[in-house]
């Protein structure tokens, strides 16, 4: 059993509606049938009985048994040949944190009927786009504060879990689990939020589309974050851009008013064909914010620019999803899109 893709960073609404990039005409899909239950593995996990550990994991692993033995021999190895060490089971459910997790996961996320409501419509448009593909079954679970959402292999299929641990909101005390760790920093933390749920579920979906990036420089980067936003968009249409970019409404604001700025600096620094990583994280990699910017601006900034080169690539090619994952060129796409920002 192993974890297929995972997301560790793992990781608000538009001031206008053309920001939000809600799309006209949509397709009409209330007539596709998916099933967008969310299983609650959370549920099971918090009410195992300390006083009998061996009946209660097994009637855990009898109700979600690729789930279990994944969760307790990757994500809390403390199952052992297929046996599983009592002593550590109940370190574990003891744990301050991993108590304080599941409590409050029951009270702030009891009720997921409205993550529900937009999975349902998410996967409508998924199955509209995507006809052959084969939804999985969607799990809330917990990992430990490790993965925030994670596709598995789930025996004959798919399964994708959100890791309710990691979307309690941004006011919940994260920086004190590990004030060094990175993934705790506010700029990443404030998108432990259930808002953010059903979009990074079809962000899993979106990867197992689109495949595995091609290409190491900056413009393959570009592209590639341009394609994921622009199909998410597709998948979540009235979802705010600032939900799919998992920016603050002032930062995908900033992005949206210092668009040719952006572009500017990026021809200047002739970054297009860059494949230094180091030259380029900022832009392209989880970081507070871009090099070279205001205070103000975000970090993977590219990400946004990628979005518009694909937006407008879309609209002069006339060109299907379908078309848009098989083109890999992402020099093509680009000189095709004419793409040239205008001040705002």
């Amino acid at each position: 059993m192993k974890i297929k893709q995972a997301y560790f960073f793992p990781l608000w609404l538009c001031f206008f509606l053309a920001a939000c990039g809600e799309a006209p005409n949509l397709p009409k899909v209330d007539h596709i049938e998916v099933e967008s239950s969310i299983l609650r593995f959370d549920e099971s996990l918090a009410k195992l009985d300390t006083n009998d550990l061996a009946k209660s994991y097994q009637s855990l692993k009898l109700k979600y048994p690729a789930l279990t033995e994944l969760m307790f021999s990757k994500i809390i190895p403390i199952n052992t040949d297929g046996k599983i060490n009592k002593e550590k089971l109940h370190d574990f459910l003891s744990n301050k944190y991993t108590r304080h997790a599941l409590d409050t996961i029951q009270v702030i996320l009891n009720d997921l009927s409205k993550e529900e409501e937009e999975l349902e419509s998410a996967l409508q448009y998924y199955k509209h786009y995507f006809p052959e593909a084969i939804i999985p079954k969607i799990y809330g679970g917990y990992s430990d504060y490790t993965f925030q959402t994670f596709i598995f292999d789930d025996y004959q299929a798919d399964g994708i879990c959100a890791s309710l641990d990691l979307y309690l909101g941004e006011n919940y005390p994260y920086k004190d689990i590990d004030p060094t760790n990175v993934a705790f920093s506010t700029y990443i933390s404030k998108r432990y939020d259930r808002k953010f749920m059903v979009k990074k579920i079809m962000e899993l979906l979106t990867e197992e589309q689109i495949g595995a990036l091609q290409g190491k420089r900056f413009i393959d980067h570009m592209i590639y974050q341009g394609k994921k936003w622009y199909i998410l968009k597709q998948l979540l249409p009235k979802h705010p851009m600032n939900i799919i970019s998992e920016y603050t409404p002032e930062q995908y604001d900033w992005c949206v008013q210092n668009e040719k700025s952006m572009w500017s600096l990026f021809l200047d620094q002739e970054m297009m064909y860059e494949s230094n990583q180091q030259k380029i994280k900022t832009y392209v990699f989880e970081s507070p914010r871009s090099a070279g910017m205001p205070e103000e601006a975000p970090g993977r900034t590219a990400h946004y620019l990628g979005f518009k080169v694909v937006e407008k690539y879309m609209d002069e090619t006339k060109s299907s999803i379908s078309d848009l994952i098989k083109e890999k060129d992402s020099q093509k796409i680009l000189k095709l899109s004419k793409y040239k920002p205008k001040r705002k």
